[in-house]
């Protein structure tokens, strides 16, 4: 793979982590403790 390639997929990857860790904060505020269990555990292996 090209290194630039490799490079702009590593970043595109971080900032979709990145991303899906910030709603985290947003979920446990604004769900019920069930619903959030469940999607803390979906967004987890992501």
């Amino acid at each position: 793979m090209d290194k630039q390639i490799a490079h702009h997929v590593a970043y595109e990857a971080f900032k979709a982590s990145s991303g899906l860790a910030n709603l985290i904060p947003l979920l446990k505020e604004n769900c019920d403790q069930e619903e959030y269990e469940m999607l803390a555990k979906k967004i987890a292996p992501v």
